[in-house]
C-alpha cells in the first residue's frame, strides 16, 4: 500500500529536519564557546550586548571628534577617514543586531518545540 510508511522511509523524511536541528545545535554551541562563564540560557549573549555597547560608545566618541572638527580646519582626508570609522562601526553594529535578532528566534523556536 502506497500508505503504509515503513521505518526506513520515515528515516528518510525525518533526516533534512535532524540535518537542520543539528545545525542550529552546533552554530548555538559556537555562541556558548566565546562566552565566559555567564550563567545565561544562551551564553553568547552577553558577549554580543558587550561588543554592542562598546560599539555604540565608539560612535559617541566619533560624533564628538565630529564636533571638534567643525571648529577647526578640517581637510577632506580628515572627514574621509572619519566617514571610514563611522561606515565601520555601523556595518559592526548592524551585523550584532543581526545576530541578536537571529539569536532571539532560534530561542523562540526552541522554546516552541520544548
Amino acid at each position: 500500500m502506497a500508505d503504509d510508511l515503513t521505518l526506513e522511509a520515515l528515516r528518510g523524511e525525518l533526516a533534512p529536519i535532524r540535518a537542520e536541528l543539528e545545525a542550529i545545535a552546533a552554530r548555538l554551541s559556537a555562541v556558548d564557546a566565546q562566552t565566559v562563564s555567564t550563567g545565561s540560557r544562551v551564553g553568547g549573549l552577553p558577549l554580543i550586548v558587550r561588543t554592542l555597547t562598546m560599539i555604540q560608545q565608539e560612535q559617541r566618541m566619533l560624533r564628538t571628534a565630529f564636533n571638534d572638527f567643525a571648529l577647526t580646519n578640517v581637510t577632506a582626508g580628515g572627514i574621509t577617514a572619519m566617514h571610514e570609522d563611522i561606515n565601520r562601526a555601523l556595518e559592526t553594529s548592524r551585523d550584532l543586531e543581526a545576530r541578536i535578532v537571529e539569536l532571539e528566534r532560534l530561542v523562540r523556536e526552541m522554546r516552541a518545540r520544548s
